[in-house]
């Protein structure tokens, strides 16, 4: 009986720690493109982001990259970024450079709710401000449900006990 308390223990301690929220060291955010919903005075909708470099600096991350903006169907320009993922899974970029003047620099934060999905994200730029938000669909891996893991731990109990009733059987 005290083999099942403990076996019991150990399950939901891995239920535990595999259900924790996802950490930034976690998620790489260089993978794949990012389709990006934005709004200022204009809709930004199916422009793309992509990070190119995320380098550990400490607990953070120094992050590089480029937007391909798109408004109405139309390409509009590039615009480099350099910035920080902080450990608290918050991003802080700025734009470096444009490659039209369709488009501004600007000043990003925005929020990574999970490796597929970036919301609560904001720009700044000379008169303008705006609101964005961007997922990824290559990026996909997500933590199993609590519920899940809960149930692979009950089940790995139940085998226990049957194993040990098999053998008082024997």
């Amino acid at each position: 009986m005290r083999f099942l308390a403990s076996t019991a223990i150990a399950c939901l301690l891995l239920a535990q720690s595999i259900c924790t929220k996802s950490e930034a060291a976690t998620i790489n955010l260089t993978q794949g493109q990012w389709d990006v919903t934005g709004f200022d005075i204009i809709s930004w909708n199916g422009s793309k982001l992509f990070f190119s470099t995320q380098v550990q600096n400490g607990s953070d991350y120094d992050i590089t990259g480029y937007f391909n903006w798109s408004s109405n169907g139309t390409y509009r320009g590039r615009e480099d970024f350099i910035g920080t993922y902080t450990a608290n899974n918050l991003l802080n970029f700025r734009g470096t450079a444009i490659s039209s003047t369709s488009i501004q620099l600007a000043n990003y934060r925005a929020e990574v709710l999970s490796p597929s999905q970036i919301g609560n994200g904001t720009w700044t730029a000379t008169g303008i401000s705006g609101t964005w938000s961007a997922v990824n669909s290559t990026n996909s891996t997500s933590v199993p449900e609590p519920s899940s893991v809960l149930g692979l731990g009950i089940m790995a109990v139940g085998v226990v006990m049957l194993k040990r009733r098999i053998q008082r059987k024997a």
